[in-house]
């Protein structure tokens, strides 16, 4: 009986001892494991890193001149806004051609080679922490809905005069063009008010002076032009009584 009391607990010791020894290596390979899978985050953060700021030098973007200081914001980091120093000198007449009069609101899409650097200018370093420095302007195209990288409310094309709308939330502006009369229209993005089921954007021009009040509705909407069909009708009236009529597509 004793022998056999004997043999049992041996075979438990045993067995304990086993458990153990698994418990052991498991431990081992779980802490090799996440070992592992650090040093491998460590360098894929790194590669980023030097993926963006020594290997890049190819910028896509929307630029905007400003006489205080131009900007560009980065499609590929569209939360991304730098100051640019245009070594290149074309930026700014490529922007009048498209903008004739000043227009602290409108940007163009700008590809571009250059380097990121601190920015150094004490005024601009912390609402632009980096500076864009541009040597060579490779394509320069006036911003539509086909090709802005950032992302907007709704984009609205009319005819009868031939007018077109962006509202963006992002770029935080509201800009009409008006293309039959040459003339831009451009406001500060505010917050929109439903009324009847139709969406009210309504803004106000400080240094011009002027309104603008637009109205959206979800409903067929033809463009005359093309018969192509929309999904939004939108009106427009700026201060004075101009209007404009035109349909919209939504953005994502």
């Amino acid at each position: 009986m004793t022998s056999r009391i004997s043999a049992l607990l041996f075979l438990i010791c045993s067995s304990l001892s086993f458990v153990i020894a698994l418990s052991g290596c498991w431990e081992v390979d779980e802490g090799a494991k996440v070992n592992r899978d650090s040093l491998k985050a460590a360098r894929d953060s790194a590669n980023a890193r030097t993926k963006d700021t020594v290997v890049r030098t190819e910028f896509e973007g929307l630029y905007n001149y400003e006489i205080s200081g131009s900007t560009f914001r980065d499609c590929r980091h569209p939360d991304s806004v730098y100051i640019v120093v245009d070594a290149s000198g074309k930026l700014k007449s490529q922007f009048e051609k498209v903008f004739p009069s000043s227009n602290v609101y409108g940007s163009i899409v700008a590809k571009v080679k250059g380097i990121l650097v601190p920015t150094v200018e004490q005024k601009f370093k912390d609402k632009y922490p980096k500076t864009i420095k541009v040597t060579e302007v490779i394509q320069v195209d006036k911003k539509n809905f086909n090709n802005t990288c950032v992302p907007y409310d709704f984009w609205v094309f009319g005819n009868e005069p031939n007018w077109t709308l962006q509202i963006s939330r992002k770029e935080g502006i509201i800009d009409l063009q008006d293309l039959a009369g040459n003339k831009n229209y451009s406001f500060f993005w505010n917050e929109p008010k439903s009324d009847s089921g139709a969406i009210i954007y309504s803004s106000f021009n400080t240094i011009r002076k002027y309104a603008i009040d637009i109205k959206i509705k979800k409903e067929k909407c033809s463009d005359t032009m093309s018969d192509t069909e929309y999904e939004y009708s939108v009106t427009a009236e700026i201060t004075g009584g101009k209007k404009f009529k035109g349909c919209a597509i939504k953005g994502k």
